[in-house]
């Protein structure tokens, strides 16, 4: 895997991040990692003062990834003027607030919703890596079923999921209740922000609708016949379709 050069500075309250911070690094080498102590969020500040030691780790940084809960440090985070991420969905009213601030500021509804058109060059070059997966598979067919040979990541979710989940497709076969274990184990495994699990609904993407649907895309791409109209596979695919917007499409047959 080609490490990739930019600079990025990952800021955590102590409550998320760590996960993401490591494997990150494991792409981005000049990756640090900032804590500061916040309030609740429930307390609402009028300002909030950063320290010499944090203020210059901002300004050695090219891409923010704030993963702060509280609205208003991460607003102030904002008015560094550096590209940011904001990891912690707060809802489209405080991302307005925040682009006011600082133009170069996206938050995706999770992270591994994060894809690369925001028009922000280095965020682009991170969602390029991290973000909404994508996968490399091999399929092979045994005795007229498909079975998953290989499962590789191009991009994954920042805090490791898809890749911690990925062996339950190996050597397993290509069926509903396959991709259903998958996604019930990036559902264990995820940590979506509270803010953005209080938002959701049957109707609503998740982290495992994330790491699902692009998967049908890259088995369809493998396995065209797997996906003729009204095959089980295609009722599935168009099933989770239905949940989100923005996702790879599934050709009609």
């Amino acid at each position: 895997m080609l490490e990739m050069t930019i600079k990025v500075l990952l800021i955590s309250d102590g409550r998320l991040g760590e996960r993401a911070f490591e494997n990150i690094l494991t792409k981005i080498p000049e990756t640090e990692m900032a804590f500061l102590e916040v309030p609740d969020r429930s307390v609402m500040l009028d300002n909030y003062g950063f320290d010499a030691d944090f203020r210059s780790a901002v300004s050695n940084a090219i891409l923010l990834i704030s993963y702060l809960q509280h609205p208003d440090v991460t607003l102030e985070l904002c008015k560094f003027q550096k590209p940011i991420i904001i990891a912690y969905y707060f809802g489209e009213g405080l991302l307005r607030q925040a682009k006011e601030l600082n133009p170069n500021v996206v938050m995706p509804a999770s992270m591994c919703r994060l894809i690369p058109d925001t028009n922000v060059p280095v965020i682009d070059e991170f969602a390029r890596n991290f973000g909404l997966p994508v996968y490399d598979i091999e399929l092979e067919c045994r005795d007229g079923a498909w079975w998953f040979k290989a499962v590789n990541v191009v991009i994954e979710s920042p805090c490791g999921s898809t890749r911690r989940s990925m062996p339950r497709l190996v050597d397993a076969p290509v069926t509903e209740e396959t991709i259903n274990a998958y996604a019930i184990t990036i559902a264990q495994d995820c940590r979506e922000s509270v803010a953005y699990q209080l938002t959701k609904s049957t109707t609503s993407d998740t982290a495992a609708l994330n790491h699902v649907i692009p998967l049908l895309a890259a088995i369809e791409m493998q396995a065209p016949d797997l996906f003729f109209e009204n095959s089980s596979l295609y009722n599935y695919a168009a099933e989770k379709r239905n949940h989100v917007r923005d996702v790879p499409a599934f050709s009609k047959r």
